[in-house]
């Protein structure tokens, strides 16, 4: 039985990554250790995300970089919102608000270590697609 799935992510600065995610995406912080941060949505305590030092020993010699290739989505109830407060955050939003024909109003962000951040709401998809 599988209890709970959250990425956990490398970190190259633990604080300025928990600054991040605090402060432009409102994650808080349920746990902090110099090397390691689990971080949850405070209205969603399923909806989790923990951060690693790249250097902890924990961590294997090949997989000790920045992630790469790796989109973290985050859903919200309204995007454009959401879109505001990142801007006026300051934080490097890398596409715009736009919608996909797939069903999905979102844009995209960049972390303090370059990984991809998707925030979507869901739309309507486009006639035909949700077959």
């Amino acid at each position: 039985m599988i209890k709970s799935i959250y990425p956990l992510i490398t970190a190259s600065d633990l604080d300025r990554s928990v600054a991040f995610y605090r402060d432009v995406l409102g994650l808080l912080p349920v746990f902090e250790a110099d090397w390691y941060a689990q971080l949850q949505a405070p209205d969603s305590p399923g909806a989790q995300l923990a951060l690693i030092v790249p250097e902890h020993h924990s961590v294997p010699e090949r997989f000790q970089a920045a992630a790469a290739g790796v989109v973290v989505s985050f859903e919200v109830d309204d995007v454009d919102d959401r879109c505001a407060a990142v801007r006026a955050a300051g934080a490097e939003i890398v596409v715009d608000v736009r919608d996909e024909e797939w069903g999905q109003r979102h844009f995209v962000l960049a972390d303090p270590d370059g990984l991809m951040i998707d925030v979507v709401q869901p739309i309507t998809p486009e006639t035909g697609l949700a077959d």
